[in-house]
């Protein structure tokens, strides 16, 4: 009986093969090292590093949290596998903190880095279903539709991951638990601006920007943050009113970026003015500056909110299709394609060591920044208190005097006159335990108040050579 099945040609097979390996899953095998999953745990790990040094209270807490943005940008690009670097740097990242914050009992230090890891990344798978689960893929549109959709993602990840952390930093004693609700607050706004934020950016600088003719002067974003910030920073004795001015015209650079159709500069620019505001405000500097921590961090937050609409702006005024890019190197990450020679690894491994570089130098400074602050605190309270001693010494030297001429004007006091005035002194100056009466021989006759400095009652100075010394 003859069979039925057509012949395949060799190239309809090869055709098949192909279209099947490009099905699989990429770099599942185990000839396959996870080359993404490894460097997006550092990177994550980087980043939140560097986004931690602005903690609240050192419950891990951020005013803003740019690897979250990394976190569902990485689910975008690299599917449900991202969750295991997420896991991974965010695991790293916090028992970092908690060791450095001097976090006592290790058993719970590890646990609450893994509850809190493993809520960061759901957190993102979350926020990529919400979102309708894009991936950028040839087609892939971010358009006003799909930027609602990362909106809503942002949101919803962002609450899921502060839920998880806020409970467990605070029933793990890391926090305590009057401060829940700040905590909440300030990490389900910080992780949802961060993914409104880095998303974009990621895309935007991951995936070739298509040809736009609309497109001019892409630079002209860069040069006027740059410009408005070193003035804004640089002039000293600026008028508060002139510096609020000129960090309004800075929030308006990434609205010309979109204007231009610069969409990479548009969100490079919004990354930097971020950062920019958030060190001005740590730093007592700036609109958002001069009152409490906890306040100053809310009006910050509330100012960030304002990347939602800007978000909605990209996808109206620029909008286009992205396309994955594949032939710059970092491709190998994505499908473990091109071979693993030491050229091939070249991309990965230069984002790495700038990442490293990166990390470590802005933790240095901001190390050394904070040394100086606490210094210069120290100092101003130090100084204070000097002052306030030596001001209230005079008072009660001055005092004391006053009370002496009147005894010797009226040939000397009664125990209970004596009692009464030093009984007011005590109470008009604080930093006053009691007051002795001490007589030629230097022995305390009479002590106000007298309740808890019993033992001191005729005790005789001249018998103990330091208290003899001030005697004399």
């Amino acid at each position: 009986m003859a069979d039925a099945t057509p012949p395949t040609s060799k190239a309809s097979a090869s055709t098949a093969a192909n279209l099947a390996r490009a099905a699989a899953p990429a770099g599942t095998g185990l000839r396959h090292l996870p080359w993404d999953v490894a460097l997006l745990a550092l990177i994550y790990f980087c980043s939140a590093r560097i986004a931690l040094l602005y903690a609240f209270e050192k419950s891990n807490a951020s005013p803003f949290w740019p690897p979250a943005g990394l976190a569902l940008a990485a689910v975008i690009l690299l599917g449900g596998r991202a969750w295991w670097g997420i896991l991974a740097g965010a695991i790293a990242a916090n028992l970092v903190t908690f060791i450095g914050n001097g976090f006592p009992a290790l058993v719970p230090m590890v646990a609450m880095s893994v509850v809190i890891g493993a809520g960061n990344a759901s957190a993102a798978l979350l926020g990529w279903v919400v979102a309708g689960s894009p991936r950028a893929l040839p087609g892939f549109t971010l358009g006003v539709g799909q930027s609602a959709r990362l909106l809503l993602g942002a949101a919803a990840a962002g609450l899921a991951a502060a839920l998880v952390g806020a409970t467990t930093v605070t029933w793990g004693g890391a926090a305590p638990p009057s401060l829940w609700p700040v905590i909440l607050r300030i990490w389900a706004l910080g992780d949802a601006v961060g993914m409104a934020v880095l998303v974009p950016l990621v895309l935007a600088w991951w995936c070739p920007e298509p040809l736009d003719p609309r497109r001019r002067c892409g630079w002209l974003p860069y040069a006027l943050m740059m410009a408005l910030a070193l003035v804004q920073a640089g002039l000293p004795g600026l008028p508060a009113w002139a510096s609020a001015a000129l960090l309004a015209a800075m929030a308006l650079v990434p609205v010309v970026a979109l204007l231009v159709r610069a969409r990479r500069a548009c969100w490079t620019t919004a990354l930097f003015l971020i950062s920019y505001v958030i060190w001005q405000t740590i730093r007592g500097v700036g609109p958002f500056a001069g009152h409490d921590e906890g306040r100053d961090l809310l009006q910050v937050q509330l100012a960030l909110l304002g990347c939602a609409p800007l978000l909605l702006a990209d996808g109206l005024l620029v909008g286009g299709r992205l396309q994955e890019s594949t032939d710059q190197g970092l491709g190998l990450l994505l499908h473990g394609r091109g071979g693993r020679s030491a050229a091939s690894l070249l991309p990965a491994l230069a984002v790495t060591t700038f990442g490293m570089a990166v990390t470590f130098t802005t933790w240095w400074s901001l190390l050394r920044d904070q040394d100086a602050r606490l210094r210069s605190a120290a100092g101003t309270v130090a100084q204070n208190i000097c002052q306030d001693f030596t001001s209230s010494a005079t008072d009660i030297r001055q005092d004391l005097q006053r009370s002496a001429a009147r005894w010797e004007d009226a040939g000397g006091t009664s125990e209970d006159l004596w009692r009464r005035n030093a009984a007011h002194t005590v109470h008009d100056y604080a930093c006053l335990q009691a007051l002795e009466w001490i007589d030629a021989q230097t022995i305390i006759r009479w002590i106000e108040p007298l309740a808890g400095n019993q033992a001191a009652l005729n005790l005789r100075l001249s018998d103990e050579p330091a208290r003899r010394a001030a005697l004399e």
